[in-house]
């Protein structure tokens, strides 16, 4: 049986491609509610963080898996824990280092992996003297040291706004800590790989749609990426070099890559598969591989051929979120149907339903839904999504 860990939206897609290779699944999840409930085969009703409870689940039903995943969520020290106590694989050698954030940059910084300047700290006293010290110069970025979906995630201009930021951030964070980072402007980047057998295979590089200044929210993103074939290959040649400092040595791993000042740095790599609809569904609608279904077998122990690596297709993709700019209450979500009918819209997904409140985006959560198009060039896929925002009617 394969575990996954998380039965959310971006879980419940390697649930049911894992199902629909005739891999029973154990979902773990605290909401019974949860999306992947209803396509797995066995549900565990547990907070995904708390992977001794699960083992002691897993043990009490005499559930022994063949292998773990996540997918889109940053649950990858359950993952580590879970597979370590079963004797199987995690892909991994340290949690630690591929979901907290300072431990990730300590790590690279190890490896003289190219990356932006960095100090952490438990109080805004201790971050203020570290900045002054290390003569970092604004503008920075506060993140929590653990967390997904850019929450508490902010550009800061001087010492007043890191004051203002640091209570916002260090809550989100798991541990109280905070880092703050140097800002690195320019165009960035997200690559999805796999580690197999040693080598590390690209999936495929779409470019992030960050926007919403002083916040980080993504507001779509677009494979294949527009930027240069040089470029590109610089990139891979980084999120190699760091996927190995990390220790990914057999799994997936996703690297957010920034191009600034004309050199690549590591925004963050993760030791799973994105979530944000690009694992799931630009990556195979662009490229034709199944990464859920690579991952799928790769945890589960099965052969992949190394061909199951490579594109059969070449399509452009697009992913775009639908959100306003002010709040509201959403009285009636209309015409859906018609854009699903519009030659080229592949999927369209409502997070938000009549009746929510749509609030004010400072990171990814909150998004009123997203929608993907494919179509044969840049130009017509574009063309697409203007079709898309002006049928559908959000009142």
């Amino acid at each position: 049986m394969l575990v996954v860990i998380g039965g959310g939206l971006f879980q419940s897609f390697a649930i049911k491609k894992a199902e629909e290779i005739s891999i029973k699944t154990v979902c773990v999840d605290i909401d019974n509610n949860a999306p992947g409930k209803n396509l797995c085969s066995h549900f565990i009703k547990k907070n995904t963080r708390d992977y001794a409870g699960i083992i002691e689940e897993l043990e009490k039903e005499k559930i022994k898996p063949s292998g773990v995943i996540t997918v889109g969520t940053d649950m990858s020290r359950t993952v580590y824990e879970v597979s370590k106590h079963f004797g199987l694989d995690p892909g991994f050698n340290n949690p630690d280092v591929v979901v907290n954030k300072i431990e990730m940059r300590k790590r690279l910084k190890k490896f003289n992996i190219p990356q932006p300047d960095f100090v952490y700290g438990k109080s805004f006293e201790e971050l203020k003297n570290k900045i002054i010290q290390s003569n970092l110069k604004f503008p920075l970025v506060i993140k929590p040291s653990e967390n997904m979906g850019a929450r508490g995630v902010v550009k800061i201009s001087d010492f007043e706004d890191l004051k203002n930021n640091f209570e916002i951030s260090s809550g989100f964070s798991p541990d109280n800590r905070v880092i703050v980072e140097e800002f690195m402007e320019g165009p960035e980047l997200s690559i999805e790989t796999i580690v197999y057998n040693g080598k590390l295979f690209p999936l495929v590089t779409g470019d992030r749609h960050i926007e919403k200044e002083p916040y980080f929210v993504e507001t779509g993103h677009s494979c294949p990426s527009k930027q240069s074939e040089e470029i590109l290959k610089q990139a891979f040649k980084v999120m190699s070099e760091a996927a190995a400092a990390l220790g990914i040595y057999n799994g997936p791993a996703k690297g957010d890559i920034k191009i600034s000042g004309g050199k690549i740095k590591i925004g963050e790599i993760a030791a799973r598969l994105s979530g944000g609809f690009m694992s799931s569904h630009t990556l195979p609608l662009s490229t034709g591989i199944d990464g859920i279904k690579l991952a799928v077998k790769q945890r589960m122990g099965l052969k992949i051929s190394e061909e199951e690596f490579e594109p059969v297709k070449n399509m452009v993709c697009l992913e775009r979120a639908i959100y306003f700019e002010n709040e509201f209450v959403i009285k009636k979500i209309e015409n859906v149907d018609k854009c699903l009918k519009i030659p080229g819209v592949e999927f369209i997904h409502f997070n938000l339903k009549e009746g929510d409140k749509f609030k004010i985006l400072k990171n990814n959560i909150g998004k009123i839904g997203n929608f993907i198009v494919r179509a044969e060039s840049f130009k017509k896929a574009e063309k697409v999504v203007e079709k898309v925002f002006n049928t559908l009617i959000i009142k």
